[in-house]
């Protein structure tokens, strides 16, 4: 229970959220109203359920430290470029990285694209802790978020998003070299051989237009250079492992004649 929710009884708060006494949106008014009045609300049970009650002190959370567009972060041009790219074949792309480099420990925070029938569509939300809302990022940087961050989590925020701007696929790549997840669908990797390597699987590589980038890393026992995958984003282009292959096939006739 929160600090504001335990100085009102939760029948006042879901009520100053429907009289319009905190700025709340119309969607805000109605959940607010359902919860308090509706068939399963407080006053036709006397109670709400856990997760009833822990929707409404989430909003109420949310509508007492209204979020303020002072703040910027880096210009997020090529992160949305890189996951509205991932919608064609995702409703909802998202992209999973920690604030902290302590796996035993770690933070997770999450983005992922608003959807179009959303207040702010197309906006970048950050959200930590799986249910910790961090607020939304602009596409040019413009972050509106809650005034309960303290400064040294918006530092973090902003250090994050400044790598992510500058180069999306090498924290991609990174991340999942830290921690052994990928960064896209969250997912243990496994492969030891390709995608923990790599630093994320077959199937998100296909949704996120890496595929190249991961067979060609599949093919070669080296680590794959995050820098190939920041290429292939900033171009456009396929990388040409033509050469490469080329090369490689002349080696094994070399062995051959040697043999």
């Amino acid at each position: 229970m929160t600090e504001e929710i335990q100085e009102v009884s939760m029948e006042q708060a879901l009520t100053e959220i429907i009289d319009g006494m905190l700025p709340a949106t119309e969607n805000d008014k109605n959940f607010a109203n359902s919860l308090l009045n509706g068939q399963y609300g407080l006053r036709k049970r006397g109670y709400l359920t856990p997760n009833q009650y822990n929707a409404a002190v989430k909003m109420y959370d949310r509508l007492q430290s209204p979020p303020t567009p002072d703040d910027k972060t880096a210009d997020l041009g090529k992160v949305y470029a890189f996951m509205m790219g991932a919608r064609r074949f995702l409703k909802y792309p998202k992209i999973n990285l920690l604030l902290n480099d302590d796996t035993e420990h770690p933070v997770p925070l999450k983005l992922y694209i608003s959807g179009a029938r959303s207040k702010y569509p197309d906006t970048i939300n950050l959200v930590a802790n799986q249910n910790d809302w961090y607020g939304r990022v602009f596409q040019d940087g413009t972050w509106h978020h809650p005034r309960r961050i303290n400064e040294s989590v918006m530092v973090k925020i902003k250090d994050l998003m400044a790598k992510l701007a500058e180069d999306p696929a090498t924290v991609a790549v990174e991340h999942g070299r830290l921690t052994g997840n990928c960064c896209f669908c969250n997912r243990k990797l496994t492969d030891k051989d390709h995608s923990v390597k790599v630093g994320f699987g077959p199937v998100c590589a296909d949704h996120w237009g890496l595929k190249d980038f991961w067979k060609m890393a599949a093919k070669d026992d080296r680590a794959p250079a995050a820098a190939h995958v920041a290429h292939m984003i900033k171009t456009g282009k396929k990388l040409n492992t033509q050469n490469e292959e080329t090369a490689d096939r002349k080696r094994r006739l070399k062995v051959k004649r040697n043999v």
